[in-house]
């Protein structure tokens, strides 16, 4: 499909295209008489009677905001609603990134994390170098509270 290279003003008619501009800019996409009536007299001023195709020239409302005399890309409206959407966005995150610190702070600090843990619930554990604490399944191993003797798992003695 052939594209239009725009409809372009002469010099001594470029207000006039501009005033008729603005007025089409200011309807609505149900209002399409009255813009293809605009559109018709802008025609007239440019002198393009048909488009590339040799169809009449028709004016496009935005499928945005609905008004005539641009598309969606340039819509104003889209490009302020996108902002603003961005802006609550980032005070979303914001918020959360705070609410997420304020319940960090107040969780209760755990020095040794999974080896605390197994001390609760009465497992004899090991650390491994890589992993991190670990069930204890060997005989006399026990790096927290608990260890295995003859095959049990029983609280270590306090010195």
């Amino acid at each position: 499909m052939a594209r239009s290279s725009g409809y372009r003003p002469k010099k001594k008619d470029i207000e006039e295209v501009s005033k008729l501009r603005k007025e089409l800019s200011k309807l609505k996409y149900h209002q399409w008489q009255k813009a293809t009536h605009i559109m018709q007299k802008i025609t007239v001023l440019t002198g393009d009677w048909a488009g590339p195709s040799g169809g009449l020239i028709e004016p496009r409302a935005c499928k945005y905001c609905q008004y005539y005399g641009h598309t969606r890309q340039y819509c104003k409206q889209r490009e302020r609603d996108e902002k603003l959407e961005i802006e609550n966005e980032i005070a979303k995150d914001k918020k959360w990134r705070e609410d997420q610190q304020k319940k960090a702070e107040s969780a209760p600090k755990i020095k040794n994390g999974q080896g605390d843990y197994f001390d609760s619930i009465g497992w004899a554990w090991v650390r491994d170098e890589y992993v991190g604490p670990l069930p204890a399944c060997e005989e006399g191993e026990g790096d927290g509270l608990y260890m295995i003797k003859n095959g049990v798992t029983v609280k270590k003695k306090q010195e």
